[in-house]
């Protein structure tokens, strides 16, 4: 019987699964990235440049008759400067799945269906989980010292959990040696009861509470950061330093944070007008959009219906629905998403903040070929690749609530 070839096979891949996989994650991949302004524009080599609002022009003002006119100013910008993540996915085949394909698309996408639609989930979770990302980059905690490769997490949150795979390959460190107690050992089992990760080979020192652990080279330690796309946990916050500029001295970069000392809250409606106001007093911008997690959103759901209060959702891009949050200033979305930060809500200008492309998701083929046969193995792979950053050029326009109750 006939088989499908490699330059058969490469079409397929490029024909019927990139386009695919670009719609899943460019315009479904969350709640959240589907508002998001995509751009390539402030790509230069492998950095996003562009400008920051840092201050207010200071001529304004009301004089005398035939006094001077306002000293001549202008509004405040600083070049802010911040290097592409680097995103890729791999996929695999055997060489018995390529030679059971006929020749002809339909079958060669029946043989290998499973494994890209699971590629583009593994793809989406991976990036989503990057949106809500702060410097540090960790995937979990350690809560104290394994034994036998057996590491207790007490306290991880829904999102640590979501982000853990079996197979993962990972680095286990201090805040900013990331592999000083492991490097490159691999995820084995989760407990989520017993709040334990297995990883094998164990630690070769013994561990810390509060040791990160990170996707196998996924920290730099000379940069002090991650690797990974810069995520609203790290933008949407105040008095440090973003993209280069010191929010401590600048205090036009700085975002609106309302935290309560680690005492969580009720999710009231009461609560977000005040942080939407207080932006909007800030920036002179009303953000239009507030995620949350979902217990948090539940939560929120209810104080509106013990208040005997019933809406209708809105309609977000990508078709999501939103609860109404509404105030003086106008009427906003509030999404969940799988991702979003524990017991945290943020509150968002999408027309402020870019998810900058260098290129749109790509197979990796400057070798001339999609599918390249695996070194002494019965078997091919095939990778996709994708060079992006998140960033703002407002980060007042921005707000964040902290402490707030699940349901």
């Amino acid at each position: 019987m006939a088989h499908l070839d490699l330059s058969a096979a490469a079409n397929v891949m490029k024909d019927f699964y990139l386009p695919r996989l670009r719609y899943q994650l460019n315009d479904k991949l969350s709640p959240t990235f589907s508002q998001l302004e995509q751009s390539s524009q402030n790509v230069v080599g492998t950095q996003v440049i562009g400008s920051a609002h840092t201050g207010r022009n200071p001529s304004s003002a009301s004089i005398p008759e035939y006094g001077d006119l306002p000293t001549i100013g202008r509004q405040g910008y600083e070049k802010f400067t911040s290097d592409l993540a680097y995103h890729y996915g791999r996929v695999g085949f055997t060489g018995q799945t390529m030679r059971r394909a006929v020749a002809d698309a339909g079958a060669f996408v029946n043989a290998t269906s499973q494994e890209m639609e699971r590629l583009i989930i593994d793809l989406k979770q991976m990036l989503n989980r990057q949106i809500f990302n702060d410097k540090e980059g960790y995937v979990i905690k350690a809560s104290g010292d394994d034994t036998a490769g057996v590491i207790p997490v007490a306290g991880a949150t829904r999102e640590n959990w979501l982000s853990i795979v079996v197979g993962m390959e990972v680095d286990i460190g201090p805040a900013t040696d990331a592999k000083t107690k492991a490097d490159g050992t691999v995820i084995t089992a989760y407990d989520r009861a017993a709040e334990t990760v297995t990883v094998s080979p164990q630690p070769g020192s013994a561990l810390d509470a509060n040791d990160y652990i990170r996707i196998h080279d996924s920290y730099d330690d000379t940069a002090d950061r991650t690797v990974e796309s810069t995520g609203l946990r790290e933008i949407v916050s105040t008095g440090d330093s973003l993209f280069g500029i010191n929010g401590a001295t600048v205090n036009l970069w700085n975002s609106y944070v309302d935290d309560n000392s680690g005492t969580n809250r009720e999710p009231t409606e009461d609560l977000f007008i005040e942080a939407i106001d207080e932006i909007s007093i800030d920036s002179g911008m009303v953000p239009n959009l507030a995620v949350a997690p979902h217990a948090v959103c539940r939560r929120y759901a209810s104080t509106l219906q013990s208040q005997k209060r019933f809406v209708d959702n809105l309609v977000l891009k990508g078709g999501y629905s939103a609860l109404p949050i509404s105030s003086g200033e106008g009427e906003i979305g509030l999404v969940s998403d799988r991702y979003c930060t524990g017991n945290t809500a943020f509150l968002i200008n999408t027309a402020n903040l870019t998810w900058n492309k260098a290129a749109d998701w790509e197979w990796m083929d400057e070798d001339g070929s999609v599918l390249t046969r695996i070194t002494d193995k019965d078997a091919y792979e095939a990778t996709m690749f994708s060079y992006c950053e998140l960033t703002t050029d407002r980060r007042n326009v921005h707000g964040r609530i902290n402490d707030l109750l699940p349901s």
